[in-house]
Order: C-alpha cells, then sequence, then structure tokens
C-alpha cells in the first residue's frame, strides 16, 4: 500500500500561521517548536492515517495533541489525507 499525500487547506494553513504568530509575541522560539511539533504530528498521519478518532463531523476525524494543546482535524481519502483545521483544544467544539 503506498503512502496517501499530505494536503493542508487554506483554513488549516492559517491556523497554524495565526497559532504561530499568536505565541511568538511573547517567545519566538517557543513558537518555532510548536509550529514543528503540529507539522510533526501531521507527517505522522501519513504511515497511520486511521490513529485519531472520528469527529463528531463527518468525515472528519480528530488528532488530538499530546504534547501541545492543539487538535488536527483532518479527512482520509482515496489518495490523500486532507488537513482541514488546527485548533486549540479549549475550542475543539468549533471543528
Amino acid at each position: 500500500m503506498s503512502k496517501k499525500a499530505l494536503e493542508w487547506s487554506i483554513r488549516a494553513q492559517t491556523n497554524v500561521l495565526e497559532i504561530h504568530d499568536y505565541i511568538a509575541l511573547d517567545n519566538p522560539k517557543a513558537a518555532a517548536r510548536v509550529l514543528a511539533a503540529i507539522e510533526k504530528a501531521a507527517d505522522g498521519l501519513v504511515d497511520f492515517p486511521l490513529i485519531a478518532q472520528a469527529s463528531e463531523v463527518k468525515g472528519l476525524r480528530e488528532l488530538n495533541m499530546t504534547k501541545q494543546p492543539y487538535t488536527i482535524a483532518y479527512k482520509v481519502t482515496a489518495s490523500k489525507i486532507f488537513i482541514a483545521s488546527v485548533i486549540h483544544q479549549s475550542r475543539a467544539h468549533r471543528l
């Protein structure tokens, strides 16, 4: 079985940039670490696309990051893993 491609929605890209920029206001190094952690978690979905729980939103799965307070909402299709959004876990009900 071949690995699926990883695709980020415009919304998810914007979410990640906003997360980075918010953290960078106080700590640019921490912002870079958080960004790297989010990217690493998303990259891991290529190897294990069904690792996360199904979302209440039909067709989506939610990967709750363990060392960062973020949830990656994504959809698995025949050819790709589509990252729909990345949000703070305190706001996860807004997927």
